[in-house]
Formats: structure tokens, C-alpha cells, sequence
């Protein structure tokens, strides 16, 4: 469903989704049918259809909520944020923004931090506040960059480790053959 979405193909997405949501229905497993409820709005909001997509969301919010999936909680707001932010509904969807960046936030996950302040940076600059905009956008911008410098230094840390490893495979080679 999730390379369908991207691809912009919504009807195999959404035949995908509900065959997976039937599944983790039956095996009664709520994080997983949260999930692809909140997928499901997506597919639906992308469609234009607003408030399809907020049933679904919303049902994806109720059992995140019942749960106790925080992590899950700051998706799923943000998402219905983004769903008002499309109908030029900005004070409902910063509603959704700053709810859902207080789990983000409380959760560690910066990727959706960083979703948030963008999509509140434009939700800001769609209700005319251009000063609110900036500030946000600079937030945005500001852990995009920190996400970046942190897979780059996950990036380089493998590459050394890598290098070090293949360094003393050929010491070993090298010992062996001597040995020989």
C-alpha cells in the first residue's frame, strides 16, 4: 500500500490497505490497524476527499489513544493536521500541529518534528502570520540539518568501523602467510 501511495496510485493503495486492515482486524492487532487507518485518510485527503480521510484518521487517533502509541499519536495529529491544512482550514490544523508536536517532541522523533514545523510554517504563512511563518521554518530547517549531520556521522561511524575491520582481516592474512 505504501509504494502505491507514493506512486500516487490511490486505488491499489487503498485495495492493499483494506486487505491489511481486515488481517490485523482478525489478529486483533490495534498499533498495526491504527497505522493503515491513518494510511487509509492519507489516500483519502490526497484524493481530495477531506472528510473520508478524517474518518479514517480519526479512527486511527481513537485507538492510538486507547493504546497509549504516543509516537503513533504525534503521526496521526499531524496527519489530520495536514488534511485541514489542505482545505485552507490553518487555525483547526495548527490545532492538530501543536498537539501532535508535543508527542513528537516528548517521543524523540525528530522526523516528525520536523514534518510539523514545516507544515505549520505553511499553515502560519497560509493564515497571513509571515512572521510566525519564518519562525517555524527556521525550526524546520534547523533539524533537517540536525537530522542530516546525525546520519552523516551514522554514515561515517560505519565507514570507519568497515575500514578498521577490512584494516585487520588483512593484518590476519598477512600473519597467516608469514606463519606459512
Amino acid at each position: 500500500g505504501n509504494i502505491y501511495l507514493r506512486h500516487h496510485n490511490y486505488q491499489k493503495a487503498l485495495e492493499y490497505y483494506m486487505k491489511i486492515l481486515e488481517l490485523e482486524r482478525e489478529e486483533n492487532d490495534k498499533h498495526a490497524e491504527a497505522g493503515t487507518l491513518d494510511n487509509i485518510g492519507i489516500v483519502y485527503a490526497e484524493q481530495k476527499q477531506f472528510n473520508k480521510g478524517l474518518e479514517y484518521q480519526q479512527m486511527a487517533l481513537k485507538i492510538r489513544e486507547e493504546i497509549g502509541d504516543k509516537a503513533g499519536l504525534a503521526a496521526t495529529l499531524i496527519n489530520i493536521g495536514d488534511n485541514y491544512g489542505h482545505q485552507k482550514n490553518y487555525v483547526k490544523a495548527l490545532e492538530y500541529f501543536n498537539t501532535g508536536l508535543i508527542y513528537a517532541r516528548e517521543t524523540g522523533y525528530k522526523e516528525w518534528t520536523q514534518n510539523c514545523y514545516g507544515s505549520m510554517a505553511e499553515a502560519y504563512e497560509g493564515l497571513g502570520d509571515i512572521k510566525k511563518a519564518l519562525e517555524y521554518y527556521k525550526l524546520f530547517s534547523t533539524i533537517k540539518d540536525t537530522i542530516l549531520n546525525e546520519e552523516s556521522n551514522k554514515n561515517i561511524s560505519k565507514m570507519k568501523i568497515q575500514y578498521e575491520t577490512e584494516k585487520k582481516e588483512q593484518q590476519i592474512k598477512l600473519l597467516k602467510t608469514e606463519k606459512e
